[in-house]
């Protein structure tokens, strides 16, 4: 399994490689990789979710996945509380502090962790994604959207108006193909094919995408930023392993109990600094946690991989 991540992470890399080469030969600039972005979230990971769900899931499948909601919801408190923990260790106050623990705290799911999921599970990667997605999105525009608040605009912040973007259209394509699951519905051949060649090139964008963000930062201060480095040993080393012994002690199912214990392994999620930016916050503190940790995934997610699979 840990040669399964390595290959599919040297795969990510050459991909975002390219979106580096994009920018610097200016095919790509900040506009187009907001288009880049958009279309993944709001069109192609939607149809990616919606047709692999259908194709390969079946409706015990989908209840005996379930069990992931509550995990991962332990698992988002377990990584806030010690990206607080690690805050305080260094000393971060203010909008420093509360952008760190969003960097700690929230993983890059959608661009990572979906496609990861269906290379180490082809049969049940895209179901179990799908259900921590549920998990993921809602920390991400509740918890992930309320720390990447700049201190000054506390008072003027609406939860319930942040959480209506849970709401979204990876969250409706996810609803649609439980329904029709349920049901025992599909899609025609003819547009279940179509629809999954076009979510097909997820992967490929996200990564795109990736590349281009880390070739407009600051590579020398994300490196020497040295509060970054406990995100990867404390998020991406430590929490995994735990995760992993928690589940495996318990009993958990195997396939679910790997899947938690690398989606727990996943790199700063890349909204948080676009939310970050967008708040007026730490933007760019962040983007340089989304940079190290995704170069540092590298290493940490099939070492942890490897030792987990001598269990």
């Amino acid at each position: 399994m840990a040669a399964i991540i390595l290959k599919q992470l040297i795969t990510f890399t050459i991909m975002a490689a390219i979106g580096v080469l994009a920018v610097k030969l200016h095919v790509l600039d900040s506009q187009g990789l907001g288009a880049i972005a958009s279309l993944v979230i709001n069109i192609t990971m939607p149809l990616m979710l919606l047709t692999n769900i259908l194709e390969g899931a079946t409706r015990q499948q989908l209840l005996d996945t379930l069990i992931i909601i509550p995990l991962g919801i332990l698992l988002v408190a377990l990584l806030y509380a010690l990206a607080w923990l690690a805050a305080k260790l260094c000393r971060l106050e203010g909008n420093k502090k509360r952008v760190f623990c969003a960097c700690g705290t929230l993983g890059n799911n959608g661009f990572m962790g979906i496609p990861l999921a269906v290379a180490l599970f082809p049969q049940m990667g895209t179901l179990y994604s799908a259900v921590f997605t549920l998990v993921d999105q809602t920390a991400c525009w509740s918890l992930g959207y309320y720390l990447c608040l700049p201190e000054e605009k506390l008072k003027d912040s609406r939860w319930s108006a942040n959480l209506k973007k849970v709401v979204n259209p990876c969250i409706v394509a996810i609803c649609i193909a439980v329904v029709m699951l349920l049901a025992g519905l599909h899609l025609p051949d003819l547009l279940q094919s179509a629809l999954s060649t076009v979510g097909g090139v997820t992967s490929p964008l996200a990564m795109v995408y990736i590349g281009g963000l880390a070739a407009g930062l600051d590579l020398k201060q994300a490196l020497t930023t040295r509060e970054f480095y406990l995100i990867p040993v404390v998020k991406m080393l430590l929490t995994p392993l735990l995760m992993f012994l928690v589940l495996h002690t318990a009993g958990v199912d195997e396939g679910i109990t790997l899947y938690m214990t690398m989606i727990a392994g996943t790199p700063t999620m890349a909204s948080v600094a676009m939310m970050a930016r967008n708040n007026g916050s730490e933007g760019d503190y962040a983007a340089g946690a989304v940079l190290l940790t995704t170069v540092c995934c590298i290493v940490t997610l099939p070492l942890v991989m490897l030792v987990v699979g001598l269990f």
